[in-house]
Protein backbone atom coordinates (compact mmCIF):
# COMPACT_ATOMS: atom_id res chain seq x y z
CA UNK A 1 0.00 0.00 0.00
CA UNK A 2 1.53 3.44 -1.23
CA UNK A 3 1.35 6.06 1.47
CA UNK A 4 0.72 9.41 0.12
CA UNK A 5 0.81 12.96 2.50
CA UNK A 6 0.51 16.88 1.69
CA UNK A 7 3.43 16.89 3.95
CA UNK A 8 6.76 14.20 4.50
CA UNK A 9 8.57 15.43 7.87
CA UNK A 10 11.97 13.95 7.95
CA UNK A 11 15.00 15.20 10.85
CA UNK A 12 18.31 16.06 10.05
CA UNK A 13 20.79 16.39 12.56
CA UNK A 14 23.95 19.42 12.38
CA UNK A 15 26.49 16.60 11.66
CA UNK A 16 24.32 15.00 8.82
CA UNK A 17 23.86 18.56 7.02
CA UNK A 18 27.97 19.14 7.05
CA UNK A 19 28.32 19.92 3.23
CA UNK A 20 31.76 17.93 3.78
CA UNK A 21 29.92 15.05 4.89
CA UNK A 22 27.52 12.23 3.41
CA UNK A 23 23.73 12.53 4.33
CA UNK A 24 22.22 9.55 6.43
CA UNK A 25 20.83 6.61 3.90
CA UNK A 26 16.88 7.59 4.37
CA UNK A 27 17.99 11.38 4.24
CA UNK A 28 20.07 11.01 1.00
CA UNK A 29 17.29 8.31 -0.25
CA UNK A 30 14.59 11.22 0.10
CA UNK A 31 17.13 13.80 -1.51
CA UNK A 32 17.96 12.01 -4.60
CA UNK A 33 13.68 11.88 -4.80
CA UNK A 34 13.70 15.85 -4.38
CA UNK A 35 15.99 15.77 -7.19
CA UNK A 36 19.22 16.99 -4.89
CA UNK A 37 17.41 20.34 -3.35
CA UNK A 38 18.39 18.90 0.32
CA UNK A 39 22.06 18.56 -0.34
CA UNK A 40 21.61 21.80 -2.71
CA UNK A 41 20.45 24.04 -0.01
CA UNK A 42 22.77 22.41 2.60
CA UNK A 43 25.69 23.85 0.28
CA UNK A 44 24.35 27.13 -0.29
CA UNK A 45 24.05 27.57 3.52
CA UNK A 46 20.23 27.73 3.86
CA UNK A 47 20.12 24.72 6.18
CA UNK A 48 22.57 23.77 8.77
CA UNK A 49 20.73 21.28 11.03
CA UNK A 50 20.99 23.24 14.11
CA UNK A 51 17.81 22.26 16.19
CA UNK A 52 14.73 23.90 15.14
CA UNK A 53 15.53 24.93 11.67
CA UNK A 54 13.36 24.31 8.91
CA UNK A 55 13.77 23.78 5.25
CA UNK A 56 10.33 23.26 3.68
CA UNK A 57 10.44 22.42 -0.29
CA UNK A 58 7.33 21.92 -2.52
CA UNK A 59 6.73 19.46 -4.39
CA UNK A 60 7.40 19.23 -8.08
CA UNK A 61 6.27 16.64 -11.12
CA UNK A 62 9.78 15.06 -10.99
CA UNK A 63 8.99 13.75 -7.66
CA UNK A 64 6.04 11.47 -8.40
CA UNK A 65 8.11 10.09 -10.94
CA UNK A 66 10.48 9.50 -8.35
CA UNK A 67 8.12 7.71 -6.52
CA UNK A 68 7.53 10.39 -3.72
CA UNK A 69 4.09 11.12 -2.95
CA UNK A 70 4.15 13.98 -1.02
CA UNK A 71 3.08 17.91 -1.98
CA UNK A 72 5.89 19.16 0.25
CA UNK A 73 8.69 17.62 2.12
CA UNK A 74 10.09 19.44 5.73
CA UNK A 75 13.62 19.03 6.62
CA UNK A 76 14.01 19.94 10.29
CA UNK A 77 16.77 20.38 12.38
CA UNK A 78 17.28 18.10 15.21
CA UNK A 79 20.63 19.66 16.26
CA UNK A 80 23.78 17.77 17.73
CA UNK A 81 24.90 14.41 19.62
CA UNK A 82 21.60 12.13 18.46
CA UNK A 83 22.68 8.88 17.59
CA UNK A 84 22.00 5.13 18.24
CA UNK A 85 24.95 4.38 19.89
CA UNK A 86 23.53 7.09 22.61
CA UNK A 87 21.08 6.08 25.44
CA UNK A 88 17.91 8.27 25.13
CA UNK A 89 17.68 10.99 27.46
CA UNK A 90 15.68 13.88 29.00
CA UNK A 91 17.83 16.17 26.71
CA UNK A 92 16.69 13.97 23.19
CA UNK A 93 13.20 14.37 24.43
CA UNK A 94 13.13 18.19 24.93
CA UNK A 95 14.99 18.07 21.35
CA UNK A 96 12.15 16.22 19.84
CA UNK A 97 9.69 18.23 21.65
CA UNK A 98 11.41 21.43 20.39
CA UNK A 99 12.15 19.93 16.90
CA UNK A 100 8.59 19.39 16.58
CA UNK A 101 7.38 22.67 17.41
CA UNK A 102 9.22 24.16 15.20
CA UNK A 103 7.88 21.40 12.34
CA UNK A 104 4.11 22.33 13.15
CA UNK A 105 5.19 25.78 13.16
CA UNK A 106 5.98 25.86 9.77
CA UNK A 107 3.68 22.84 8.64
CA UNK A 108 0.62 25.19 9.81
CA UNK A 109 1.91 28.17 7.60
CA UNK A 110 1.12 26.03 4.59
CA UNK A 111 -2.29 24.35 3.26
CA UNK A 112 -1.09 20.86 4.53
CA UNK A 113 -4.32 19.31 5.91
CA UNK A 114 -1.99 15.47 6.74
CA UNK A 115 1.63 14.61 7.32
CA UNK A 116 3.61 11.84 7.92
CA UNK A 117 7.13 12.15 10.09
CA UNK A 118 9.80 9.84 9.37
CA UNK A 119 11.81 10.06 12.86
CA UNK A 120 15.14 8.89 11.73
CA UNK A 121 17.37 10.86 14.16
CA UNK A 122 14.94 10.46 17.18
CA UNK A 123 14.02 7.10 16.80
CA UNK A 124 17.58 5.61 17.07
CA UNK A 125 18.77 7.40 19.73
CA UNK A 126 15.38 6.22 21.66
CA UNK A 127 16.44 2.90 20.62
Amino acid sequence: MAISTNCLIIACSEEAANPKERLPAELAKLDRAVGGAITLAIRRGDFDGKLGATLLLNGQESWLKAGLKAERVLVVGSGTGLSADKPASGQTNQSFAKAARAALRALIATPASSALWLLGDFAKASE
